[in-house]
């Protein structure tokens, strides 16, 4: 069916498309043991399929189906649950704010760095950093020079909930935060 653009992703929970290029980054939930980030290039034709369920991430989830990858789009990133914590999709990060890394918790924004995504599957990711913003985050969003926010509720310095700047160290303006 037309309607149909991709299929295989077992929970995609966000998906971004990057402002630059026009790329597609899926986000996939894993159901036991792998997180996964797909990627489609701009003007693809569709048609795709990213493994599941004969595929968690780039290990093999259901041996009863095979594991021959071949006619599958395997992710460009994938970790383990005892690496990171379950996955939300968001943005190609373009902004200039964000530049260090921090210890990784289950509340944190994190980035992967990678060469070749012009190529339909580079070998594997770059580093890979992260930071905490000491938040339970609840959503988030970019700004026009691709800056991200964040939404929160509740955390261990606000008893209500809040929209945020992400950025390592937030930066105030006129007195408030942005």
């Amino acid at each position: 069916m037309d309607e149909i653009w991709a299929w295989g992703l077992r929970n995609p929970w966000r998906i971004g498309f990057d402002r630059l290029t026009g790329d597609l980054f899926i986000a996939d939930v894993g159901q036991d043991n792998r997180e996964e980030v797909n990627f489609q290039l701009a003007g693809s034709v569709g048609g795709v399929n990213y493994g599941w369920p004969r595929m968690e991430g780039n290990a093999c989830y259901s041996r009863s189906q095979g594991c021959q990858t071949g006619s599958l789009v395997l992710p460009i990133l994938d970790y383990s649950h005892g690496e990171g914590c379950s996955i939300t999709g968001g943005y190609r990060y373009r902004g200039t704010a964000i530049r260090r890394s921090t210890a990784p918790t289950c509340s944190e924004i994190s980035a992967a760095r990678r060469s070749g995504l012009a190529s339909k599957r580079a070998a594997g990711p770059g580093a890979v950093s992260s930071f905490s913003p000491n938040l339970s985050i609840t959503t988030f969003g970019e700004d026009n020079d691709g800056e991200l926010y964040v939404g929160s509720v509740g955390g261990p310095s606000t008893a209500s909930s809040a929209f945020r700047r992400a950025s390592p160290s937030r930066r105030r303006a006129a007195g408030r935060e942005r």
